[in-house]
């Protein structure tokens, strides 16, 4: 079950090894992505960047519950699919609050992006202008497809969790699930399967409540536009050691010396999409230039009145 997971995958999000995209600049370099795969060009792509001023607050959308997150998939693998370090579970949780998804999304992997050796910039999101470390983002699809390679194309196949990675200088033990292992996967396709598995809780924010909501796509090629994007605003940590080793563990290709960071998108024009956030984000209801209007009348009124 789990070698047919990693087959649909690899399949779906085109990152098997050969694939005809990298992230440096050249001709199959991200400017020159939609050559190769048209819906790169589309209007409503991945990633962005975020501007809370801009968001809008919505009393629709609800707190994510950390309790769907805690669940044990029933097995899972490290992978280095050659852009990225990816975590693929079989058996996972299935999100099904339609406070928080419009459909009942199924877990099935999570993965990194993160900045290129000496550098410190690697998120493919940003947030009032800031750029982070590193993104994670953990993958589900749409229950209502057969699997993740049915989903991917469709408008409402995909649901993806989006969380910041910022540094500090305190050791987050959780990380080292991921990075003690990683030197049996430097090569691409080389996997290795958790003997203890662990919860995607561990990889998540405290605060589940604030976060941003826009429609959008896949940030690699195929760049389907058939994502429905979370992106929550409090940020988790790794420290400096931590994040040199993600930087300088994994290579791009079997014989290769390239060692894989720097794997992100710049954001994408935006084009009118609508960005909302739960209420309790802290918009006020009413346009801010209409609630100043309203505030000044009452002031009048109290004036003439009272």
């Amino acid at each position: 079950m789990m070698k047919a997971t990693i087959i649909a995958l690899l399949f779906a999000f085109d990152q098997a090894i050969g694939a005809t995209w990298v992230y440096s600049q050249g001709p199959k370099g991200p400017s020159n992505w939609l050559n190769s795969y048209a819906a790169c060009g589309t209007r409503a792509q991945s990633p962005i960047s975020i501007e809370h001023e801009n968001s809008v607050a919505n009393k629709d959308l609800g707190a994510f519950d950390r309790s769907v997150f805690t669940s044990l998939p029933a097995s899972m693998e490290l992978v280095n699919n050659g852009h990225a370090l990816q975590v693929n579970m079989d058996g996972s949780y299935t999100i099904s609050d339609r406070s928080v998804l419009p459909n009942d999304y199924k877990a099935v992997q999570f993965h990194l992006h993160w900045a290129a050796a000496n550098k410190s910039e690697g998120s493919e999101h940003w947030l009032d202008g800031k750029q982070y470390f590193a993104e994670l983002h953990v993958v589900h699809y749409n229950t209502r497809y057969a699997n993740i390679g049915e989903a991917v194309n469709k408008p409402d196949g995909l649901a993806v969790l989006g969380v910041f990675v910022d540094i500090n200088d305190e050791t987050n033990e959780h990380f080292n699930l991921l990075l003690n292992p990683i030197n049996r996967v430097q090569i691409p396709n080389q996997e290795m399967t958790y003997t203890s598995k662990f919860s995607v809780a561990k990889f998540l924010p405290t605060d589940l409540s604030e976060y941003y909501r826009y429609r959008g796509s896949l940030t690699t090629p195929p760049c389907f536009d058939s994502v429905v994007w979370t992106v929550f605003k409090e940020p988790i940590y790794m420290s400096r050691a931590q994040a040199r080793v993600l930087q300088t563990s994994l290579y791009d290709g079997i014989n290769s010396t390239m060692t894989v960071g720097g794997n992100f998108r710049l954001p994408q024009p935006i084009n009118g999409r609508e960005i909302s956030r739960p209420y309790k984000s802290g918009a006020n209801p009413i346009p801010l230039p209409i609630f100043l209007q309203i505030s000044a009348m009452i002031a009048v009124v109290k004036t003439l009145y009272f």
